[in-house]
């Protein structure tokens, strides 16, 4: 069976087979291609909280406690949750206001897995895009760390429908400040034509990414 948006979305077994392949250096990479993600060092791994979930995916906290409470199952050992003693020894770490008394944090892991079931977010979907092409071989572990520029317009959910009057004040700005040798600009060039899009439009894009 070819796997898909809505195979992913409704079933758990496909959603535990796709990831099962996905290394921890390749989550923390599709994540970050799809929009830049800063998570902190727990125990052992790299966590971030409901309210970093709600911002990356661009919905409300309560749609994210709603996935949680109906599929904890599946999230079991990607979430873990904070009160007490825990909390107090972790809350400026997370960033936690001072009259949480009790939060849940979630490992990378759980942050790509909410992107497969996510329905109502437009960066989900672009996650999902991406993942469904690293499936089907169409974009390779090698990829995510050799080409991530070419990854970073095709998927990141920030470069979408530029302004054609940013862009244009991009353009300007990059021809007036930026003097590349004609290797450089031959390099640049060559990147562009690849995936299709203006050499300006480029550099603005992967602008955008990182900063």
């Amino acid at each position: 069976m070819q796997l898909s948006h809505e195979i992913l979305i409704e079933s758990r077994y496909f959603r535990v087979d796709t990831l099962s392949s996905f290394t921890s250096l390749c989550i923390l990479k599709v994540l970050n291609v799809i929009k830049p993600l800063r998570l902190v060092s727990y125990e052992d791994g790299l966590f971030g909280t409901t309210g970093q979930a709600s911002s990356y995916y661009e919905v409300s906290e309560r749609a994210i406690n709603l996935l949680l409470s109906r599929n904890e199952e599946e999230f079991n050992g990607e979430m873990t949750n904070l009160s007490g003693k825990s909390l107090r020894e972790n809350r400026e770490l997370f960033g936690l206001p001072a009259t949480t008394s009790r939060a849940n944090i979630w490992a990378a892991r759980g942050f790509l897995r909410m992107g497969l079931m996510l329905t109502e977010s437009p960066v989900a979907k672009n996650l999902r895009d991406l993942v469904l092409d690293i499936a089907e071989g169409i974009v390779t572990y090698r990829d995510l760390i050799e080409d991530l520029d070419i990854l970073l317009v095709k998927y990141s959910y920030k470069s979408q429908e530029i302004p054609k009057a940013k862009l244009n004040r991009e353009r300007a700005n990059f021809s007036a400040t930026i003097h590349l040798s004609p290797r450089e600009f031959s390099k640049l060039n060559a990147l562009a034509q690849q995936i299709g899009i203006s050499r300006s439009e480029l550099v603005y894009r992967h602008i955008q990414h990182l900063f």
